[in-house]
């Protein structure tokens, strides 16, 4: 069983952060800007398919990279090796 895809919920997330960014383009909103949103956004598919959950840094993206993950202590998202070393 493939348990890789992505969910209505995230699909409904992209569509609507490509029509954002598409709005801000019209806006004459800075391209490095736009770039960087566009990064996000596919670093964000990527992960969210092969359910790995967000990174903790966006400049490491791959898959064995450590996640976000909900502290419910602190009420944020933190590194999941913080966690660990509590």
């Amino acid at each position: 069983m493939n348990n890789k895809s992505l969910t209505t919920k995230d699909l409904e997330y992209i569509l609507c952060s490509c029509r954002s960014i598409a709005r801000l383009e019209k806006h004459d909103v800075n391209e490095q800007q736009i770039k960087q949103m566009l990064y996000q956004l596919g670093v964000y598919a990527y992960r969210q398919y092969h359910k790995v959950g967000l990174p903790a840094d966006l400049k490491h993206p791959l898959l064995s990279a450590p996640k976000k993950v909900w502290d419910k202590t602190s009420h944020s998202f933190v590194d999941e090796r913080e966690l660990v070393a509590v």
